[in-house]
């Protein structure tokens, strides 16, 4: 088996002694120093439980709502997490080799070596609004809510897919170097490195005026808002939202 990747035996597994004596349990590792507990104090045990994912990728979303519209007051048709942030984060706990401290290897992924990535946007209610911070009240047609919705939601499936490209092969990294020696394992698993491409890539592409946007922009098929006195069903709109292909009233 080459130097740089070789299986851990019973005699090297932190805890144990060698082949040549009894097998004695060390002491266990004071909860203090053990970063798992450090995360306990700081998020609280709830916080901690979600990231007991079975297996790697852990990205959640959800769609929340609905409500106004978030330029009229309400949070309607916006996402909630901010682009490029992480929304809970446990560095894997590494162990060297103590002949060989150029080796090294992840004991255990239980509660270490995972990263949570959240994304959900609140839905829109189509309909009259709210006012917008020139006084202005809005209309939205049912049409053109739900296209706003659907940009909201490849918000988040664009924030997946840099996920499963970035942060996904490196926690299948991790549970590769469980219980086996490896040179580099550090830089092989390049937490910090892996974690700042996920936050660089994800805020240039769904971040506020991102690539994403600027194609959405470019898309005939966006909602698009008319300035223009508009009353229904009694009640005057100073902004009239509508897809392009909709007849304004």
């Amino acid at each position: 088996m080459p130097e740089s990747s070789k299986s851990l035996d019973k005699a090297k597994q932190p805890g144990l002694s060698r082949r040549d004596g009894p097998e004695v349990a060390a002491s266990p590792p004071s909860l203090d120093e053990h970063p798992i507990r450090r995360l306990q104090r700081a998020v609280g045990n709830r916080a901690v439980q979600r990231l007991l994912c079975p297996e790697p990728g852990c990205f959640e979303s959800s769609r929340r709502g609905p409500e106004n519209y978030y330029l009229t007051g309400g949070h309607g048709g916006a996402g909630v997490e901010g682009a490029g942030t992480i929304q809970q984060e446990i560095r894997p706990r590494i162990s060297e080799d103590p002949e060989d401290p150029s080796q090294a290897y992840v004991p255990s992924i239980t509660m270490t070596g995972r990263v949570l990535v959240s994304r959900s946007y609140t839905g829109l209610l189509p309909g009259k609004q709210g006012y917008d911070r020139i006084g202005r009240r809005w209309f939205i047609t049912p049409e053109a809510a739900a296209r706003i919705e659907q940009h909201e939601q490849m918000h988040v499936d664009e924030a997946r897919r840099i996920h499963d490209a970035t942060i996904l092969p490196m926690e299948q990294r991790i549970e590769s170097s469980v219980g086996h020696f490896r040179s580099g394992l550090e830089d092989y698993i390049a937490w910090d490195e892996t974690l700042g491409r996920f936050r660089e890539q994800d805020l240039a592409r769904n971040g506020w005026g991102g690539s994403f946007d600027e194609e959405e922009r470019a898309d005939p098929d966006t909602p698009q808002p008319n300035p223009r006195n508009v009353t229904l069903d009694g009640v005057e709109y100073q902004m009239y939202l509508k897809m392009p292909w909709e007849e304004a009233p």
